[in-house]
């Protein structure tokens, strides 16, 4: 029997409200407009003529707009040649141009613009310009910037469009090196962003450096507050969920313990199923939840994982389960068809959703786990791509269930990095290479799904399959789960938490996104602005069902809002 308990629909509109206020942060941020003016300074397109010679320096004519000179600014110097005339009525067209050298402001004043010739002999009447040709620019972040921020400058820099922007692979402080690299990319100007504290402030600082004499043009500073890093880290973030109150709570039946969303019928709304056993059950999810369908996969089986994908994309989502019994682990897939789940393939071995890819790992009586983590395909039938150089590179000891990817951020963005279970039950961060990243300080609690090898080998020892990962480019939600007592695990836990870690590139920053949820968290399902959480009070009991004769061994299924 289902009972609804509570619905915060006042939450969810004040939520939405919040979200409504704080409008487009990137829109409306002037915090970077400062610098991103300051840089353009150097390079704003114009063209005056040369009116005087002295030694090695050449006065320009101020023109309407002098201030549009800034010292360190570079001109290109240009004299005119023989005039071109129209091929068919013969008519003055122009005259042609020649590049004749260079120059560098370096005094501008209201009386007059001065430069110093870097190169060539300039005359009288010469053009002095800056093209207004898109300049190439080397831009590098460095590790004492906060990530946000520079990505935030980076990208407003690039929106203004006056500058064609590359990147480096190299984690390097070197500003030599750093030129070096510029001038093998045949970039113009290098940008060096970094962060430096003064007190208690801290500022975005930018060098800028022309290539090609390794000059160094300016160095600016600009304070940027906690606040701002805090709204940039907010604006970016897709994990928003309330850390109280949800917005729905149904208790369930015990026994429920696997929970998945899809849109089983195609019809672009989604269906809930939640698995106890060997059964899983389709629900429509409203303020109650309607049972539409039900099906069984092996009843002499206990079934470890479910999830949902459109491999064979037709529309509507096949259900992917993965079983276990004395006789091995099998996955199988089903979808609905005239109104009842037919199995459409069935397989010895573990299945798992992981980035709209279907995962196959052969079983193993005694390690759980054999062999490479291999793609399935759809091509009529479902099969696992045998290909050597297509399978899955993980650490070692990494099953098919303890992984995720991140984007390695700092200076390779496009390069993977994996999130994992260790043997310790912490989290690690290794790049593709396998070399470790990050480890957390503290371990997450351990697995609930732990099953004993035959003990025919050695060092044969428990398996398990860990807990569901959701990940973006940058972050993960991992369950953290903390026992009734440290020292007594047969209690169980006394409190579980939904925990985002965010990767920048160089270390993670920690935060609850549901925290202090009694009991076990046993699964969580994610669909547009709704987290399903399904839980287990303490010791699997909830003390004033006794009271009021209702149930008191449930299992709990909590709805919270959630934006990403």
């Amino acid at each position: 029997m289902m009972k609804k308990i509570a619905y915060g629909f006042v939450q969810m509109l004040l939520l939405l409200g919040c979200v409504l206020a704080s409008g487009n942060v990137w829109a409306a941020d002037e915090t970077l407009l400062p610098l991103i003016d300051k840089t353009l300074g150097f390079f704003r397109p114009m063209s005056q003529k040369v009116t005087g010679i002295q030694g090695n320096v050449i006065t320009i004519e101020r023109g309407t707009t002098p201030e549009a000179f800034v010292n360190g600014m570079r001109l290109e110097l240009f004299r005119e040649g023989e005039t071109f005339y129209h091929p068919i009525t013969n008519e003055p067209v122009g005259r042609f141009e020649k590049p004749v050298g260079a120059a560098e402001v370096i005094d501008v004043t209201p009386d007059a613009i001065k430069a110093t010739v870097l190169s060539g002999k300039p005359q009288r009447s010469d053009t002095a310009r800056v093209s207004s040709s898109k300049p190439r620019l080397l831009f590098y972040q460095g590790k004492t910037i906060d990530w946000f921020v520079g990505d935030a400058y980076y990208r407003r820099l690039k929106e203004t469009d006056r500058f064609e922007m590359l990147d480096t692979r190299l984690v390097t402080d070197d500003v030599a090196v750093l030129l070096a690299e510029a001038k093998k990319s045949e970039v113009g100007v290098l940008a060096v962003v970094d962060g430096v504290s003064e007190g208690k402030d801290r500022f975005l600082r930018q060098r800028l450096f022309w290539v090609s004499d390794s000059k160094e043009i300016s160095t600016d500073k600009l304070r940027i507050s906690e606040d701002y890093v805090s709204s940039l880290k907010s604006a970016a973030d897709p994990f928003v969920a309330s850390n109280d109150a949800p917005l729905l709570t149904y208790q369930l039946s015990t026994g429920y313990d696997l929970i998945a969303i899809g849109d089983i019928e195609g019809n672009k709304e989604k269906e809930l199923l939640l698995n106890t056993g060997a059964t899983v059950k389709v629900f429509r999810p409203t303020v109650d939840l309607h049972q539409l369908w039900t099906f069984d996969t092996n009843k002499f089986h206990e079934n470890i994982y479910m999830d949902v994908i459109d491999l064979n994309k037709n529309g509507k989502d096949e259900v992917i389960v993965t079983s276990y019994g004395s006789d091995g682990a099998y996955g199988y897939v089903y979808e609905l068809k005239d109104n009842a789940m037919s199995l459409l393939w069935k397989t010895k071995g573990f299945l798992r959703v992981l980035n709209d890819r279907l995962l196959f790992q052969a079983f193993d009586s005694s390690d759980g786990f054999k062999g490479d983590v291999l793609n399935v395909v759809y091509d009529g039938k479902y099969r696992p791509d045998t290909e050597k150089s297509k399978a899955l590179v993980l650490p070692k000891g990494v099953n098919l269930y303890d992984f995720a990817f991140l984007s390695d951020h700092g200076q390779n963005a496009d390069m993977l990095a994996i999130v994992y279970y260790d043997s310790d039950h912490h989290m690690v961060i290794s790049n593709d290479k396998g070399k470790m990243l990050w480890r957390s300080k503290g371990d997450f609690g351990g697995f609930i799904r732990e099953y004993q090898g035959d003990g025919f080998r050695d060092n044969a020892g428990p398996w398990h399959v860990a807990d569901r990962f959701y990940t973006t480019k940058h972050q993960a939600l991992v369950i953290k789960r903390t026992p009734v007592t440290a020292t007594v695990m047969s209690f169980g836990y006394g409190k579980s938490t939904i925990v985002n870690l965010w990767w920048n590139g160089s270390k993670v920053d920690e935060s609850a996104l549901i925290g202090n949820l009694a009991g076990n968290l046993l699964d969580y399902a994610i669909d547009k602005d709704r987290l399903y959480v399904l839980s287990k009070p303490i010791l699997g009991i909830v003390g004033k069902n006794i009271l009021s004769g209702d149930n008191p061994f449930v299992t709990i299924l909590s709805v919270f809002p959630f934006i990403y």
